[in-house]
């Protein structure tokens, strides 16, 4: 869909927005687990492999991205940081698209554009997005190869959608259970309409991408390539009250985008928005299933989350407008509880997400004194940053330990 002057002013003015909040963090350095995937994508670039090499839990496009990235650029932690940056935008532009196309050609809403900007003001400013747009956890790349394949696949470019689906799931296995939701919910409509071949098209297009790379890498690692990316998730332990704190972290810290979905509860023509309820509860089930869950594994839910929490507001400010009083207090306090929240993250990252690590020079000095043979062991939090920042090899290729 081509976008009018207008509504591509408002996405590029909430961009710039958000860019400008998280700029900071393009250049912030710090322990984490982002230095274990930038270390990984150096050795790549320098001619190693993953699960033959070293141990790597993921499928293997983030990595490769990155590594083509230190191939051409060469190894800047900035434009690393840059590149995530990048994903997240252009994730969100397609998901400002798809909310365009969803409240005008499906919904024919009065206000497409107003309800879209909407979306994605609350998706962008979030604080589990705003807090990872600048790290390399993978979670931005797959986010974007995600929402390009949900435009396309309910724009019926269903091979292009499938196409994207399959790069999502080899950035990311977590972006594969809202993408086969969404599958499913298309098998339902194509069935009923007696047109299988359009979802063909889109398994056709999933499989020439995901199918034959997963394929390739199992026959060429075996088990070095099975263990790490299957078998090492399923293993891993449920921790004791670990997964109500994530999502208590989550309710609390997102409250805004959070309340918006819950408004949804009043809307009256709740079925023309099952495809997002449908996937947004197959991914909840998605993450109940796993043993142990992060707060950014999230940010996955927060495009659907964002969309029908969008259309929740607008909806309801229309159904009590005989009400001026009211609507304007209520309309009032839901910008004040938005812009708190946004102001409150804004100075978390400023003050604490983007602090620096004060020993950092210190450590890094230190070891740029030992002989360049000199290799690095012990914590990935840690020592990949150090091996980055002073160019020297981590001993044994233990980059993760997560490995033990």
């Amino acid at each position: 869909m081509k976008l009018t002057r207008n509504e591509l002013m408002i996405f590029f003015l909430v961009a710039f927005i958000f860019i400008l909040v998280e700029s900071k963090g393009i250049s912030h350095i710090a322990p984490g687990d982002e230095n274990v995937y930038h270390y990984m994508a150096k050795s790549v670039a320098e001619g190693q492999l993953p699960y033959r090499d070293f141990f790597y839990a993921h499928p293997p496009l983030h990595i490769l991205i990155l590594a083509l990235i230190i191939k051409i650029f060469g190894l800047s932690i900035p434009i690393l940081k840059s590149a995530e940056l990048l994903a997240l935008v252009i994730g969100s532009f397609f998901l400002y698209n798809l909310s365009l196309e969803f409240f005008r050609s499906r919904l024919s809403d009065k206000s497409p554009v107003l309800i879209s900007a909407l979306a994605l003001t609350l998706f962008l400013f979030s604080f589990e997005v705003m807090f990872k747009a600048t790290f390399g956890m993978g979670t931005n790349m797959s986010l974007m190869f995600m929402l390009i394949a949900l435009y396309f696949l309910f724009t019926k470019k269903y091979f292009i959608g499938g196409i994207f689906s399959g790069l999502a799931g080899l950035t990311r296995f977590y972006t594969l259970a809202p993408l086969l939701a969404f599958f499913a919910f298309i098998l339902f409509e194509k069935y009923s309409e007696k047109r299988l071949k359009d979802f063909l098209n889109v398994i056709f297009g999933f499989m020439l991408t995901f199918g034959l790379v997963i394929a390739a890498l199992t026959i060429t690692f075996g088990q070095s390539f099975i263990e790490p990316v299957f078998k090492y998730h399923l293993l891993k332990p449920e921790l004791p009250n670990q997964k109500i704190t994530v999502y208590k972290n989550v309710f609390f810290e997102n409250l805004p985008i959070i309340l918006a979905f819950l408004l949804s509860i009043f809307i009256k023509n709740k079925r023309k928005f099952a495809l997002f309820y449908f996937v947004s509860f197959a991914y909840l089930l998605f993450l109940l299933l796993l043993n142990t869950i992060f707060e950014f594994y999230f940010i996955i839910l927060f495009p659907f989350v964002a969309l029908i929490g969008a259309y929740g507001i607008v909806d309801l400010e229309r159904r009590i407008k005989k009400w001026n009083y009211l609507k304007y207090g209520i309309v009032s306090l839901i910008i004040i509880i938005f812009l708190w929240s946004a102001a409150a993250d804004a100075v978390f990252l400023e003050k604490i997400g983007f602090s620096d690590l004060k020993p950092l020079s210190q450590m890094t000095e230190k070891i740029s004194k030992t002989g360049q043979n000199e290799h690095l062991f012990g914590d990935d939090s840690i020592v990949p940053l150090l091996a980055l920042l002073t160019n020297r090899k981590i001993a044994l290729d233990f980059i993760d330990a997560n490995e033990n």
